[in-house]
């Protein structure tokens, strides 16, 4: 989850600086990577570090209705910021993520049950969860298309961008 959160802090500075491309389609792939490796550790951990059902619908649904909110409202504010500060737009995207990471962090390391886990599990090594993932063609191929989804969906976005932009362009 962490590597997630560090891709998309890569990637939204990379889109700060880039002027090619080439950079921006890097920078869109990483930020695509970045949010499914997010999107689905923030469901998991969700669901193991929540023992109550209750609880845990409650909290998904909070998560949704404020990635809801963001959704709605992201677009007016980075329009507005993006008509006067295009670089500075993507730098505090970075900094909203820095600041999540290190917010991710140190409930990682405050939690009691990460302490249980590390006992229970002490053999399971990243290459062995690798091997395992690889193993399983089924998951892989999911894992590729929400890759590629997250890709598309980028993609589009920053077209609708782009649309809007040379849109109010013409006015000013």
């Amino acid at each position: 989850m962490l590597v997630g959160v560090m891709i998309s802090i890569i990637s939204f500075i990379m889109m700060s600086f880039s002027s090619s491309p080439i950079l921006y389609l890097i920078a869109i792939s990483g930020i695509s990577i970045g949010r499914a490796l997010l999107e689905a550790c923030s469901k998991a951990l969700i669901g193991d570090y929540i023992d109550s059902p209750k609880e845990r619908e409650s909290i998904q649904y909070y998560r949704y209705y404020l990635i809801n909110v963001g959704a709605a409202i992201g677009p007016y504010v980075g329009l507005a910021s993006g008509l006067s500060a295009q670089r500075e737009t993507f730098l505090i995207t970075a900094i909203v993520y820095f600041v999540y990471g290190i917010m991710l962090r140190a409930f990682l390391l405050s939690s009691k049950k990460e302490e249980e886990i590390k006992k229970v599990s002490n053999d399971i090594s990243f290459t062995k969860t690798l091997s395992i993932i690889i193993s399983h063609r089924t998951f892989v191929i999911l894992l590729l298309c929400n890759v590629l989804v997250m890709f598309l969906l980028c993609l589009f976005m920053l077209t609708l961008i782009l649309r809007l932009f040379n849109i109010y362009l013409d006015q000013i």
